[in-house]
C-alpha cells in the first residue's frame, strides 16, 4: 500500500471546490447534452419575488422517496410558452402539488452553490392526462362493483326544495353566481353554506365532511359547485372518497363543477349535473314551475303559520301565499312560500300574477268575512277575477 510520500500520492490531484464543481458541470453536459424527460409528482411548488417558479419532482424507489429540484425560470417560461401551465389558462393542465407529470428539462449544475436542478423547457400533457384517465376508470369500476353509480339518483327530492345545502369556497364567483340565481326568484330559499376548498390536499376531507353534515342538518338538497378550471383541476372530483360521499348522500346532490366539456365522477354519481352554478340555481327555481295549485291565505290570522305547516306536511305540491300577517312576520314567512305586504287594489293582481308565473293550474283564495264587509270581499273577488282574465 503506497505511503503519503510515494508515487501515487504525488500523482493524486487535489481539487479546489470551484474546480470540482466545474468538472461536475462539464461531465453533466457531456452525459446530458440535450433536454431529458422526467416523470414524478409535483411537490412544494412556489413562486419567488423575482418571478421564477420552483418545485420538486418526487419519485418512489425501493421504499425511499427520491427528489430533484425543478426551476421554471421566468425567461424560460416566456421563451417556451410555459406560463399557461401555471396560471390556469391552459384548458387541460395546471401544475399543482400532488399532480403526476412528465417534465422536459435541461439538467443543470450551478457550480457556485454545487446544486443540481432541472431547468424546465416543456411539459408532456398527454402523460398527465393519461394518468388521470386511468385513475378515473379505476374509480368508476369500483363504484360500479359497489352498486353506487345510481345510488344518489334514487334519493327522494322534495317537491319544493327550499332548504339548500351549499358546498363551495366562501366568497368565490361560484358562490356569488349560485346565490344570485336564487335571490332573483321570488321564493324564499334558505341556504346553509359549507366553506370548502375546491382543489388541493384539504379538499377531499372537507367536501366529504360537508356532505355528511349538511345531510344531517335536514336540508332538502345539497349543491356542490365551483368555478371553471383545467381538466387537471377537475380531477379532484374524480377522487374515490368524494365520489362515494356524493353517491351515499341520503339527500339529492346537484353538482355544478363549472366545466363545459368534461364530466367528473362526482357529476356521474350525483342526481343532477349542471354545467354552471347559475344553471344549478335555475334548476331549483324551475322546480316551482311544476307546482299544480296555490293556497292563498292573504290575511293570515293568528295560527295561520301552524296551519301552513300542516298543509306543507300533507301537500308539498301546494304553494302557500301570505300577506298582512296578524302574527310574527318571521314566523309566517318561514312557513309560507311567498309573504308580501301591498295595498288593497294591487294585492289581488299580485297574487294572481305570482300564481301564473309558477305555472299553477288551480287557484284557491280563502278569506274570512268576520274581519271585512261583504262589499269589500266582493270587490276583492272582482279584482281577482279580472286579473285572471287579463
Amino acid at each position: 500500500m503506497p505511503t503519503e510520500n510515494g508515487p501515487a500520492a504525488q500523482e493524486r490531484r487535489i481539487y479546489t471546490v470551484g474546480e470540482l464543481n466545474r468538472a461536475i458541470q462539464s461531465a453533466l453536459k457531456v452525459s446530458f447534452p440535450a433536454a431529458v424527460r422526467v416523470r414524478g409528482e409535483v411537490q412544494r411548488l412556489s413562486h419567488n419575488r423575482s418571478g421564477h417558479i420552483y418545485f420538486e419532482l418526487h419519485g418512489q424507489e425501493n421504499g425511499a422517496t427520491l427528489q430533484i429540484k425543478v426551476a421554471a425560470l421566468k425567461w424560460d417560461r416566456s421563451r417556451f410558452g410555459l406560463d399557461r401551465y401555471f396560471d390556469g389558462t391552459d384548458p387541460d393542465l395546471q401544475l399543482q402539488d400532488k399532480l403526476e407529470v412528465c417534465i422536459e428539462g435541461v439538467v443543470d449544475f450551478y457550480p457556485n452553490f454545487g446544486s443540481l436542478s432541472l431547468k424546465m423547457v416543456g411539459v408532456d400533457k398527454s402523460f398527465t392526462l393519461g394518468q388521470l384517465e386511468a385513475r378515473r376508470r379505476e374509480v368508476l369500476a369500483w363504484l360500479k362493483r359497489e352498486g353506487m353509480l345510481e345510488l344518489n339518483a334514487a334519493a327522494p327530492l322534495a317537491a319544493v326544495p327550499l332548504r339548500v345545502g351549499l358546498v363551495t369556497s366562501a366568497g368565490s364567483a361560484a358562490e356569488h353566481d349560485f346565490l344570485s340565481g336564487l335571490r332573483a326568484s321570488p321564493w324564499r330559499f334558505v341556504v346553509e353554506r359549507a366553506d370548502c376548498r375546491m382543489m388541493g390536499d384539504a379538499m377531499v376531507a372537507q367536501v366529504v365532511a360537508a356532505l355528511g353534515a349538511l345531510a344531517a342538518s335536514g336540508v332538502d338538497v345539497v349543491v356542490v359547485t365551483r368555478g371553471g378550471g383545467s381538466r387537471a383541476d377537475l380531477s379532484w372530483f374524480d377522487n374515490q372518497d368524494v365520489a362515494a360521499a356524493v353517491a351515499r348522500c341520503p339527500v339529492p346532490v346537484i353538482t355544478a363543477i363549472g366545466h363545459e366539456i368534461d364530466r367528473s365522477i362526482a357529476d356521474v354519481v350525483a342526481q343532477v349535473s349542471c354545467k354552471t352554478p347559475t344553471a344549478a340555481a335555475r334548476h331549483l327555481v324551475d322546480r316551482y314551475g311544476e307546482r299544480g295549485s296555490v293556497y292563498d291565505g292573504w290575511t293570515p290570522v293568528p295560527g295561520a303559520a301552524e296551519g301552513f305547516k300542516r298543509v306543507r306536511e300533507k301537500r308539498s305540491d301546494i304553494l302557500l301565499f301570505a300577506g298582512e300577517p296578524h302574527e310574527d312576520p318571521l314566523v309566517i314567512e318561514a312557513a309560507s312560500d311567498l309573504a308580501l305586504n301591498s295595498d288593497f287594489i294591487s294585492r289581488g293582481y299580485t297574487i294572481i300574477w305570482a300564481a301564473k308565473e309558477l305555472g299553477a293550474k288551480t287557484f284557491v283564495h280563502i278569506s274570512f268575512p268576520r274581519h271585512m264587509s261583504y262589499e269589500t270581499l266582493g270587490l276583492r273577488r272582482q279584482i281577482m277575477e279580472q286579473a285572471c282574465k287579463d
